[in-house]
């Protein structure tokens, strides 16, 4: 927005140009790297910020939810 590229050099992401819940392909003319924000962004403007926020609330709860399966039992 303000003509400056994101200068990330880390934990990249795969963005799929055209979605991939759209019918985009695989394919290295669909992709783009992005940091994770840029990534969640170009979602955002996808999908729309409430989907975006409820498929990450989800994720933390599933997330969560296997932790506390995958703990040992301390008597």
């Amino acid at each position: 927005e303000r003509g400056q590229r994101c200068c990330e050099t880390r934990y990249l992401e795969l963005h799929h140009l055209e979605p991939f819940a759209r019918g985009g392909a695989h394919e290295a003319s669909n992709l783009a790297l992005r940091c994770a924000a840029h990534n969640r962004l170009a979602a955002e403007l996808d999908f729309g910020q409430q989907l975006v926020a409820a498929r990450r609330d989800t994720m933390r709860h599933e997330a969560r939810s296997r932790q506390r399966v995958n703990d040992p039992v301390v008597d």
